[in-house]
C-alpha cells in the first residue's frame, strides 16, 4: 500500500455516520411513512396503509411511487376522487404507472375521470424521438456504462461493465479495444482529459462481469491511462475499510484533478495524478444529500458542479467551499432518477433513467442557477433506447448509451430468463437552445 493509500484509509475510517445526519430530512421522514404503509397494508388495514401513503407522497410530491401508492390505496378504498387527484399528480410529473392491469384499480376502472387520468398517463409514455443512433457497437454481449469524447481527435470511449474493457471509436464508427490487454474490472466511468492526453477510469469488481470469482473479490479503482499511447500511467485501489464503495462518474477539473461520485456511500472523491507519484486520492466532501450520487457535471467556469443524486435530486457544489445545497424544482417537477448528467449553456442535460418511462431532459436553471425554472424532455422511451444511462457531449450535440444491460442481468451475474441482448446503440441529440 503506498502513501495515498494509507491517507485515504485513514479518512475512510473516520468519517462520521450517514444514518445520523440524514435523520432530519423530509425524504428520510417520506420514507419511514412509506415503509409504515407497507407494514400496515399488508397487515390488511388499508385506511392506515392509505393514510400513510399520503402521508410520504405530501412529504415528498416528486416521488411518483409513493404518489402511485396513494392512487392504489385510495382505490382499494372505493375512493375515486382520490384516485383521480393522485394519478393526476403523477401525470403532472410527466411520468406513467401501470393501472389497467393492476387489481387494486379494478373497482374504479371504466368511470370517465379515471379514464382520462388513465389517458393522462398514457400519453407520457409515447415515444418522442429527436436522437439518431450515432453508431452500435458490434458486440451484443457489450455491457456498456461509460462514454466520452475526446473533443482533439473526435474519438469516443465506451466501458464494458462485463468484458471489463474499453472501446475506442472513430468518427466512422469503427470500433476497437483501448489499451488490448490491460486487465480491468468492470468499468463503470471514462473521462477524457484533452489538455493532459489522459484517460481516466473508475472500475468495480463485481458478479456482473465475466469470469468474476467470488474469492477474488476487489474493491473499487482509479485507473489512468495516456490517451496517446495507451498505457497505463498508474491505478489505486481503494482499501477495504469495510465499507463497499462503487466509483461511478466523474468530472475533469482545469488543473487536471478529477471529481468521482461514490454510488453506494455518501461520499465524493478527489483524485490527482502525478508522474512522479501515481494517483492520490481522498474522500474530498461527506455530505446528508448524498445519498445515490450518479452523474457530476462541473460548469464552465469549473468553480460549481452539479451532482446527480439518485434519491434527492440535482445537488449544487461551491467546489471553493465545499457547500452542497440542494436545487429546487417547481411543483410538477422531479429530477429524481438522473444518472448521467452534462452542463451545457447555463443548463443541464440529464438521462432521467429513474423516471418510467425512461427519458432525456433539459433543466432550465434561473439566472443565480440556484434553482430549476422548468424541465424540458426532448427525448423518451425509445424502443432503441429502452435503458438510457450514462452521456456525454461534443459542442453542441449529446452522445448518450441508449440501451445498456442493466435490466436484463440478476444479481448474480446470470442473465434472466429470455433476455435479449441487442447491440449497444450510443444515440446522438443535437441540443438546441
Amino acid at each position: 500500500m503506498n502513501l495515498a493509500s494509507r491517507g485515504l484509509l485513514a479518512a475512510l475510517v473516520l468519517m462520521p455516520s450517514f444514518a445520523a445526519s440524514q435523520a432530519d430530512s423530509l425524504s428520510s421522514l417520506a420514507r419511514s411513512s412509506y415503509r409504515e404503509a407497507v407494514a400496515a397494508g399488508r397487515g390488511g388495514d388499508v385506511a392506515l396503509a392509505r393514510e400513510k401513503f399520503v402521508d410520504a407522497a405530501t412529504l415528498w410530491p416528486a416521488q411518483a411511487a409513493y404518489l402511485h401508492a396513494a392512487a392504489s390505496a385510495s382505490a382499494r378504498l372505493g375512493d375515486t376522487a382520490a384516485v383521480v387527484r393522485w394519478l393526476g399528480r403523477v401525470a403532472d410529473l410527466g411520468q406513467w404507472r401501470e393501472v389497467r392491469g393492476d387489481d387494486d384499480f379494478a373497482s374504479v376502472l371504466g368511470a370517465a375521470d379515471i379514464e382520462a387520468a388513465i389517458a393522462r398517463l398514457e400519453a407520457n409514455r409515447l415515444p418522442l424521438a429527436r436522437s439518431r443512433i450515432a453508431f452500435t457497437l458490434p458486440d451484443s454481449t457489450f455491457f456498456a456504462e461509460g462514454i466520452d469524447v475526446d473533443p482533439l481527435r473526435r474519438e469516443w470511449f465506451v466501458g464494458s461493465i462485463r468484458h471489463g474493457r474499453i472501446l475506442r471509436i472513430d468518427q466512422s464508427g469503427r470500433a476497437r479495444p483501448f489499451a488490448s490487454g490491460t486487465v480491468l474490472d468492470a468499468v463503470f466511468g471514462v473521462r477524457v482529459d484533452p489538455t493532459r492526453r489522459r484517460l481516466w477510469v473508475t472500475t468495480r469488481a463485481t458478479p456482473l462481469q465475466g469470469g468474476f470469482q467470488p474469492d477474488t473479490r476487489g474493491g473499487s479503482s482509479i485507473v489512468v491511462f495516456s490517451l496517446d499511447d495507451e498505457s497505463v500511467l498508474a491505478r489505486l485501489v481503494l482499501p477495504d475499510n469495510g465499507a463497499t464503495h462503487t466509483l461511478g462518474d466523474l468530472a475533469i477539473a482545469p488543473d487536471g484533478s478529477a471529481y468521482i461520485t461514490d454510488s453506494e456511500q455518501p461520499v465524493l472523491f478527489r483524485a490527482q495524478y502525478e508522474a512522479a507519484h501515481g494517483i492520490a486520492a481522498e474522500p474530498w466532501l461527506e455530505h446528508r444529500l448524498f445519498r445515490s450520487l450518479q452523474g457530476v457535471a462541473l460548469a464552465d467556469d469549473g468553480k460549481t458542479a452539479s451532482l446527480a443524486d439518485y434519491s434527492h435530486g440535482i445537488l449544487a457544489l461551491d467546489l471553493a467551499t465545499r457547500a452542497v445545497r440542494e436545487i429546487p424544482a417547481p411543483a410538477g417537477v422531479s429530477t429524481l432518477g438522473i444518472d448521467g448528467l452534462i452542463f451545457w449553456r447555463g443548463s443541464l442535460v440529464g438521462i432521467q433513467n429513474g423516471s418510467s418511462p425512461p427519458r432525456v431532459v433539459r433543466l432550465t436553471l434561473s439566472p443565480k442557477a440556484d434553482a430549476v425554472d422548468r424541465l424540458d424532455v426532448i427525448d423518451r422511451n425509445l424502443p432503441v433506447a429502452d435503458e438510457p444511462t450514462t452521456a456525454t457531449r461534443l459542442e453542441d450535440r449529446l452522445y448518450y448509451i441508449g440501451n445498456s444491460h442493466w435490466p436484463l442481468y440478476q444479481d448474480d451475474g446470470r442473465p434472466k430468463a429470455g433476455a435479449v441482448f441487442a447491440p449497444t446503440a450510443v444515440m446522438e441529440l443535437i441540443l438546441t437552445p
